[in-house]
C-alpha cells in the first residue's frame, strides 16, 4: 500500500536501518519531551517466519520488518504494526504501516507504561494517550499525514473509531489542563505511573480542580465514562461544548500551556486566553474559547 512519507522515510535509512529509531527519537526529544529514551533495551527472541525460526539478537533489531502472512501468523494478526513488551521490539506488517503507524509504537516503547501498567484495563489511558500525541507529532512534523489521521478515514491511515474517540477525549482535557504536564507523566521516568499521577492529582487539586484517581481496577468501557463524567463534573458545558464542536479539530496550539514571556502573555490574554494559576516565573494559561 503506498504512503510516499514511509517510502522516503525508508529510502532515507535503507543503507543504515538503526538510524530509524535515532530520527523518531530526535523528533520525540524535540517537541515532546527531550529526556526520552527507550523503556527497554531489545532482548534477544526467535519468532517463525514462514516455519522458519528467525532470531534477533539482544540490543540489535529495534524495528524489524515482516512479510505480511509471515506477521499475520507469527506477531498479531492484522494489526499494521505491534511493540512487544517483553523484547522491546517494533514488528512492522510489510507495507501495511505508514508513518502515524511507526511513531506511535515508537511512543509506546519509550512511554512509562513499558515496564509499569498491563493494558488490558487501560486502553483509553494507555492508547488514548498515545494516539493523541501521534498526532501532536504529526501535526508538528507531517501536516499531510496529520490531515489523514485526523479525519480517520483513509485505508492505510484508519486506526479505528475506539482510538479516534480517546484522542478526542484527551485533546479536549488538554485543553483545560496544561498539555506539558501530562507529557512529562507519560514518558518513561523510572517512576510508577501510580506515583506520578498521584503527584499530579494534587497538583491540580492544590489549584482547585478535584480530579481523583479512577485509573486502577475498572473495565475498558467504564474508564473512559468515569474520566468523561470527571471532566464534565469539573468544567459542565465548557467541556461538553469543546467535545461535541472542537474535539475532533485538534488544533494543538489551542491546548492549555505555560508561557514565561510576558509580552507573549499580554497578547495572548488580549486574543481571550485565561490564566489557570503561576509557577515561579510561568503562567499556565488555556483557551477554552469556540471559534464560531
Amino acid at each position: 500500500m503506498a504512503c510516499v512519507f514511509r517510502d522516503a522515510f525508508l529510502d532515507r535509512h535503507r543503507a543504515n536501518p538503526t538510524a530509524i529509531h535515532t530520527e523518531i527519537l530526535s523528533q520525540i526529544r524535540s517537541d515532546l519531551f527531550d529526556r526520552v529514551n527507550f523503556g527497554i533495551s531489545t532482548r534477544a527472541e526467535t519468532i517463525l517466519e514462514f516455519g522458519t525460526p528467525r532470531s534477533f539478537r539482544a540490543n540489535e533489531d529495534r524495528y524489524v520488518v515482516l512479510d505480511p502472512y509471515a506477521y499475520l501468523t507469527a506477531i498479531n494478526g492484522h494489526s499494521r504494526a505491534s511493540y512487544n513488551i517483553q523484547s522491546g521490539r517494533i514488528f512492522l506488517r510489510g507495507f501495511h504501516w505508514c508513518i502515524s503507524t511507526l511513531i506511535h509504537e515508537t511512543l509506546h516503547s519509550v512511554s512509562l507504561f513499558t515496564n509499569d501498567i498491563p493494558t488490558g484495563n487501560l486502553l483509553f489511558l494507555n492508547e488514548g494517550l498515545t494516539d493523541l500525541l501521534t498526532g501532536f507529532l504529526l501535526f508538528k512534523r507531517y501536516p499531510p499525514c496529520f490531515e489523514k489521521w485526523k479525519l480517520n478515514n483513509d485505508n492505510l491511515c484508519n486506526r479505528g473509531n475506539d482510538y479516534l474517540e480517546w484522542a478526542k477525549i484527551w485533546y479536549t482535557f488538554f485543553r483545560f489542563v496544561n498539555f506539558e504536564e501530562i507529557v512529562s507523566l507519560y514518558f518513561w521516568n523510572n517512576k510508577s505511573w501510580n506515583e506520578v499521577w498521584t503527584m499530579f492529582i494534587e497538583k491540580l487539586a492544590a489549584h482547585g480542580l478535584r480530579f481523583d484517581n479512577i485509573f486502577y481496577g475498572r473495565n475498558r468501557d467504564s474508564l473512559k465514562d468515569m474520566f468523561l463524567n470527571k471532566c464534565a463534573n469539573l468544567w459542565r458545558r465548557d467541556f461538553e461544548a469543546l467535545f461535541e464542536l472542537e474535539g475532533g479539530d485538534f488544533d494543538f496550539n489551542k491546548c492549555a500551556r505555560s508561557v514565561i514571556d510576558d509580552q507573549e502573555y499580554t497578547r495572548l490574554i488580549s486574543e481571550g486566553w485565561e490564566l489557570l494559576w503561576e509557577e515561579g516565573n510561568k503562567k499556565i494559561i488555556k483557551n477554552i474559547k469556540i471559534t464560531q
